[in-house]
């Protein structure tokens, strides 16, 4: 009986030593990264502090848009035993690329624990440890390399701070600023400027003005249209006006398209032709650029037809005036030495033979001509017929 009884004591004693102790990990963040623009998902990930074997626990999740992560968040909640554990908390982005990271050392008691972990924009891009600085300082903390303890329960080790308050923290006007642990976030306000949008270094954007020289807002010209002053006549407006001479040219725009014109043909068989072109300074365009009617391209002219045979003759011309209508009959006017002008009130059909000369008239249809010439004919019996018409 003696010895059972130390027996069952050893077992008593032994139980509470197979049942280790456990302790919770609460993980905040704070960020002034912009939740689902900057970043769309928390991942916290508990590692042990010696060993390569992957991380012990994993909490990861989306963020929530109406969460201000600028006060602070939970990122993820852990179950463990005491001891040194390495706490590595991921602001991701919509691709799963790491948007900025951060590590922490802690040191779990056996009751519960509570860290925040720091992620601020400006360690975006920041290598750690710095070129030549210190080697224990592998962490950023407000954009500059740190002692991986640097947290809430040891701020100490988040030296050297960059800011006591949030005066400290330059910002354009409409960026809010806030000091945390010696660092600063920035956070825009987008609400503080006319346009409602605000850049963390450029601020509000220059809003639009009828008197900045520069066509912007609702604008339809330089300071002019859209809420501002109508604009005035300009080259490209599509309208006749100011001192245009057609629709955006002439005057002071470029010159208007016009007809250019070739030079008159010979006449033939009564009728002159030339080139006729629509031009924009020189060089031929569409002619619906032209706003006006074509000038002429042809027109009539007066010619003498001959209509004989035989004989030679001489040169026969026609003054360009026209006498009126063709009275009926015709006078005769024969003889060795007649003139021009007693026929002159006649349309003309010259019929020559030998020494005389008769001026007849075998079809009055067109317009009367003054005849202003002569016409030699020595080889009798030929003769020869003209007629002249008037243009």
């Amino acid at each position: 009986m003696c010895v059972k009884q130390p027996i069952l004591l050893c077992v008593v004693l032994l139980l509470p030593a197979c049942e280790p102790s456990s302790s919770a990990l609460v993980v905040d963040v704070r960020t002034d990264l912009s939740p689902t623009l900057e970043f769309t998902r928390l991942s916290a990930e508990l590692w042990a502090l010696e060993g390569d074997a992957g991380a012990l626990a994993i909490d990861s999740h989306d963020v929530d848009p109406s969460i201000d992560y600028v006060s602070g968040a939970r990122a993820g909640e852990f179950e463990t035993s005491p001891g040194e554990y390495v706490v590595r908390v991921m602001a991701l982005g919509a691709d799963g690329r790491i948007a900025t990271e951060r590590r922490v050392l802690v040191d779990v008691p056996e009751a519960s624990l509570s860290v925040t972990v720091l992620l601020t924009r400006d360690c975006q891009g920041v290598i750690c440890p710095a070129i030549g600085g210190d080697p224990r300082a592998t962490e950023c903390h407000g954009g500059i390399c740190v002692d991986p303890r640097c947290s809430d329960l040891a701020p100490a080790a988040c030296a050297p701070e960059t800011c006591s308050t949030a005066a400290d923290c330059a910002a354009p006007a409409c960026v809010e600023t806030e000091c945390v642990l010696g660092a600063c976030l920035r956070v825009p306000d987008d609400a503080a400027c006319p346009t409602g949008s605000c850049d963390l270094m450029t601020g509000c954007p220059e809003t639009s003005s009828c008197s900045d020289g520069l066509m912007n807002g609702d604008e339809t010209g330089v300071d002019c249209g859209g809420s501002c002053a109508a604009c005035g006549p300009t080259c490209t407006d599509g309208v006749m006006n100011g001192d245009e001479t057609g629709v955006d040219c002439g005057g002071s725009c470029p010159v208007c398209p016009a007809w250019a014109t070739g030079g008159w043909s010979g006449c033939n068989r009564g009728t002159q032709t030339r080139s006729v072109t629509c031009e924009s300074e020189g060089v031929p365009v569409p002619e619906v650029e032209c706003a006006d009617a074509p000038p002429a391209a042809s027109r009539s002219c007066a010619w003498v037809e001959d209509l004989g045979i035989g004989g030679t003759m001489g040169i026969a011309s026609l003054r360009n005036n026209t006498r009126g209508d063709c009275p009926s009959g015709c006078p005769s006017c024969t003889g060795p030495s007649w003139t021009p002008a007693e026929c002159s009130d006649h349309c003309l059909a010259l019929a020559m033979g030998g020494a005389d000369r008769t001026c007849i008239v075998t079809n009055c249809n067109h317009d009367c001509r003054e005849y202003a010439g002569h016409v030699n004919n020595h080889s009798a019996p030929a003769w020869r017929t003209f007629w002249a018409h008037a243009p």
